[in-house]
């Protein structure tokens, strides 16, 4: 913010800043959706991936990667029998049958921000 006044010996104008603080207040609570950037992998049988999320805010806050504590994972399996994914972790472990899952993803202990949806794709 800009300041200009004839009162002062100053001619140029002089700056400011102005911070808002709130208390109280937690990150998971403007939570507004959530975002798997790379919610389409393909893993070879028996090795691992980490599914990266971001956290989608309101307004004109940018979008933020989570770490994986904050959430929830949750795995159907699908065709891929034996895939499994940590509950707090998003590690997925690519079972020993080839085919597809899908991983649920949620922000723990925040039900009214929607799930996000990752497809896992088992390769021989």
């Amino acid at each position: 913010m800009a300041v200009s006044s004839n009162d002062t010996c100053e001619e140029e104008p002089y700056y400011g800043t102005m911070t808002e603080e709130i208390y109280g207040s937690v990150w998971q609570e403007n939570v507004i959706a959530l975002a798997i950037e790379n919610s389409e992998i393909s893993i070879p049988q028996t090795q691992t991936a980490t599914l990266i999320v971001r956290a989608v805010f309101g307004g004109n806050v940018a979008s933020t990667r989570v770490d994986n504590s904050n959430l929830t994972f949750v795995i159907n399996e699908g065709t891929a029998t034996g895939t499994q994914v940590g509950a707090n972790t998003g590690v997925i472990t690519a079972g020993s049958q080839e085919g597809t899952a899908t991983v649920t993803v949620t922000l723990t202990g925040y039900a009214d921000v929607p799930p996000a949806y990752a497809e896992v794709t088992v390769t021989a």
